[in-house]
């Protein structure tokens, strides 16, 4: 027996026997009716043929043996719908001789309306335009939501072009990715992207974040929303001179400091793991006198103007 995992319509992960028909929920029947063709093709394109044009009528120009096999078809056929219903749906359907009774009585009391159909649509477009960053989750996480919204829309006949959508999902990511959208935007041909190529290049970003953290364990933290400058780098490879005049000069300085401010972590990183010290604190006189070894006495403290030892007078 075979088992796999399926990824339910509410995004829960379960284990399910791949030989078992795909159970019917009553708010669910569309999906579930898809999914039981493919079930059923699967297995023999027989089944649905037996489904949707009726039981076999046995035929003079047949074999007893070919009669015989097509009945079986229609019997293994209605034997799969009814294990794919409840006992509370199957109860009402017991008077359904073959599966195609059973299949039009299935769609005849469980199929949505045009006007049910329509509502669904719309609530699942309400909730394309209120997508957004839930706290917690990764990015790869918001991203397959977000892409289990997109499919659902274009089940239901709503479509939208790939830079709409690319636009959208970037929009959506918490505000520490801004700088890294601003650069895709402007360096990239959105018309051309599809989601796959824009989460291949956030997971590379996501992985040099990560990278950084890992670099800073046992040692103070620090602000984990700043990239790295290998990240900058990774993008900068893929830019020309003529590119930068693209950029409005306040964008270029923005990054620039970014750039500069990465540089700066990754120096009081490399000090921290060198020297076990943390840079805390202002840099006032008072701490830099607190460093200083006087030339004179060598005593730590003072300058040596200020050095009252005996042996600081002058000759």
């Amino acid at each position: 027996m075979r088992f796999k995992c399926a990824l339910t319509s509410k995004g829960v992960m379960k284990t399910v026997n791949v030989y078992e028909p795909p159970k019917l929920v009553r708010n669910e029947f569309t999906m579930w009716k898809q999914r039981m063709k493919d079930f059923l093709n699967i297995f023999d394109a027989a089944l649905w043929s037996s489904i949707r044009d009726g039981p076999h009528v046995p035929k003079m120009n047949l074999t007893h043996d070919e009669n015989m096999k097509r009945i079986d078809v229609d019997e293994k056929a209605r034997a799969i719908l009814a294990m794919a219903l409840s006992d509370d749906i199957y109860r009402g359907l017991l008077h359904c001789k073959s599966a195609k009774e059973l299949w039009d009585s299935l769609c005849e009391e469980y199929e949505e309306s045009p006007d049910v159909l329509a509502n669904r649509a719309q609530l699942l477009i309400q909730q394309y335009e209120m997508f957004g960053y839930v706290s917690g989750e990764s990015m790869t996480q918001q991203f397959e939501r977000f892409v289990s919204l997109v499919s659902e829309l274009k089940f239901r006949g709503v479509i939208y072009d790939n830079e709409c959508l690319v636009n959208k999902f970037m929009r959506s990511l918490p505000d520490r990715w801004s700088t890294y959208t601003m650069v895709i935007r402007e360096s990239k041909d959105l018309t051309k992207m599809t989601l796959t190529q824009l989460h291949g290049l956030l997971e590379t970003y996501e992985l040099e974040l990560n990278k950084d953290k890992k670099i800073s364990q046992g040692s103070t933290q620090v602000d984990d929303d700043t990239p790295s400058p290998q990240t900058f780098i990774l993008f900068e490879e893929n830019l020309l001179f003529e590119d930068l005049e693209q950029f409005h000069p306040d964008d270029l300085e923005e990054m620039d400091l970014k750039y500069q401010m990465a540089m700066l972590n990754l120096r009081r990183k490399r000090f921290i793991e060198r020297t076990g010290r943390d840079i805390v604190g202002n840099l006032t006189s008072e701490y830099i006198k607190s460093r200083a070894t006087c030339c004179k006495c060598q005593k730590i403290g003072h300058f040596a103007r200020e050095c009252k030892s005996p042996v600081a007078k002058p000759r």
